[in-house]
């Protein structure tokens, strides 16, 4: 494997690498599009953003070279963490120009009946804070892996983008792809042959990869609810993630995935919060059915930020 320093280098982001990452992701999103983001009904923004993706690939690189430097793989490892959580919330925007930097606080272990390894992250854009959060790996996951209600004849049997018989479950299928995986790291500043490099007989794909797809299956669903992404705009406030990171050692190219995107929830305690819609997310493994990620993504309108 390529060397690596321990901490990661600044990164200053082009609209070349915001193209990257989105058209690896099918991310179509008019906030990362550099000729739809000046038809964004409000858009306080001087340019296309990056993927809130992007920077959690960072934040993922980052936290890896972390726990190579100070042999955390060994504690990974004896405790049996195998699964990897993100809670992170965006503070700020980032678009290309800005200078991105992470910063892993010290790492906490905790035992007992669910172990973890823990770590507050902070990326900021120009010296101010854009995302901030924690990463854990942990013995058992933080966010429910499994779906209630769902076979696998239905996973494989029923039609791409297009609500399940519940009604509320939104079904988008995606196939992982090493050049898609490398294009995703590129766009994200980090170093491809690191984590795919078919000569070396290294294909292992960044967690951020596939857990991306969601922000497509999501857009998606808009497009199938004829929701006008310019006219009403939302963005990210918020996401948490659990992956299996078993099972993610066993994807290989072309495998295909099944992206479920659930009804939000709009509960909030103001006016403010109310606003603020959490989608439930998984990713299953199609030929299986097995469980790969949930996660929840909290977005909001445009507006409620300001």
């Amino acid at each position: 494997m390529p060397s690596t320093a321990a901490r990661l280098q600044p990164l200053i982001y082009t609209e070349l690498h915001v193209d990257a990452a989105r058209f690896a992701t099918d991310d179509f999103n008019p906030f990362h599009d550099k000729h739809r983001w000046q038809q964004i009904a409000g858009n306080p923004f001087h340019g296309p953003l990056v993927l809130g993706f992007q920077l959690a690939a960072v934040v993922e690189e980052a936290v890896r070279r972390h726990r190579l430097f100070h042999g955390e793989q060994i504690l990974v490892q004896r405790h049996a963490l195998r699964y990897s959580n993100y809670q992170l919330n965006f503070a700020a925007a980032v678009v290309p120009g800005q200078t991105v930097q992470a910063e892993i606080k010290p790492s906490s272990l905790t035992l007992g009946t669910n172990r973890q390894l823990s770590n507050r992250v902070v990326l900021r854009a120009d010296g101010v804070p854009a995302v901030l959060g924690f990463k854990r790996e942990s013995a058992q996951p933080l966010l429910d892996l499994m779906p209630t209600g769902l076979g696998l004849d239905l996973l494989q049997s029923w039609p791409d983008r297009s609500y399940l018989p519940d009604g509320r479950t939104f079904l988008k299928r995606k196939f992982v792809m090493t050049g898609n995986g490398k294009t995703f790291l590129l766009g994200a500043g980090v170093e491809p042959a690191l984590y795919i490099d078919e000569i070396a007989g290294r294909v292992q794909f960044p967690q951020m990869f596939p857990v991306s797809y969601l922000s497509c299956a999501l857009l998606e669903r808009g497009v199938h609810d004829g929701h006008d992404f310019a006219a009403q705009p939302l963005v990210y406030v918020a996401h948490r993630y659990t992956l299996d990171t078993r099972r993610l050692a066993t994807l290989t190219s072309n495998d295909a995935l099944c992206l479920l995107i659930g009804e939000p929830d709009v509960a909030g305690t103001d006016a403010r919060s109310a606003q603020r819609h959490t989608y439930p997310c998984h990713i299953m493994l199609a030929d299986d059915g097995s469980p790969l990620c949930a996660a929840e993504l909290v977005l909001a309108p445009l507006a409620a930020l300001k």
